[in-house]
């Protein structure tokens, strides 16, 4: 790194998004214990944040080091994926496009408190769990499970049955 250089802040936890924009303050520097360190100097919020999942889905995004390697707190990044964040960034509708999981998520959302169309909520959850991996039959009906799953981890095979309810929005939903 060197002064001026520009840095992208990623926030890991809770919302998983690139969501500001930074620059190199001052030439690399040794602390005190020895390690190596630089000041950065805010620029700019992003509007619209970059969310992990529209990372993953972009075909020059995905190959960022810190999303293949999750550990990684700092990396570099090349030229095209520069082009594809300014992209990004620029016209933030284009990660609509890029994320199905978001739009699931959202949907998701909204169809838990439909209390008029259950079987919404019960066809998203199958195929947030399908997406997830799994081998899903949603069934659905009264006295039948909504939603049986499938998980094969190596040679053992996990199933299990997803009831689905919807409620109100205002209402609370907790064990008793």
């Amino acid at each position: 790194m060197h002064k001026g250089d520009r840095v992208f802040g990623y926030q890991a936890g809770p919302y998983y998004e690139v969501n500001c924009e930074l620059k190199v303050g001052t030439e690399p520097y040794r602390t005190p214990d020895g390690t190596w360190a630089v000041n950065l100097v805010p620029v700019r919020r992003l509007e619209t944040p970059i969310p992990l999942s529209v990372l993953k889905n972009h075909p020059i995004l995905a190959t960022l080091k810190f999303v293949q390697q999750t550990q990684i707190s700092i990396s570099g990044i090349t030229p095209d994926q520069l082009t594809a964040i300014n992209d990004l960034m620029a016209k933030p509708t284009r990660q609509k496009e890029l994320s199905a999981i978001d739009g699931l998520c959202q949907d998701l959302l909204e169809a838990q408190y439909d209390t008029t169309n259950p079987s919404r909520y019960e066809s998203l959850l199958a195929d947030a769990f399908a997406f997830l991996g799994f081998e899903v039959e949603h069934i659905g009906g009264p006295s039948k499970p909504d939603v049986f799953i499938s998980g094969k981890l190596g040679l053992d095979t996990y199933q299990a049955v997803v009831e689905a309810k919807t409620c109100k929005k205002d209402s609370v939903v907790g064990l008793q």
